[in-house]
């Protein structure tokens, strides 16, 4: 398994908090995050 570089984290942590910031409570921001997780690997899988 390959680590990640401290670009690459600076900017999954970036991407994590704006869509954080979207949020109105944690429940909505784990869902949102939630949500583009499955989005993500489901691009990957249509591959």
């Amino acid at each position: 398994m390959q680590g990640m570089t401290n670009v690459q984290l600076d900017a999954y942590l970036e991407t994590l908090a704006r869509l954080v910031e979207k949020a109105k409570s944690v429940e909505e921001a784990a869902e949102i995050v939630r949500a583009a997780k499955t989005k993500k690997e489901a691009d990957t899988t249509k591959k």
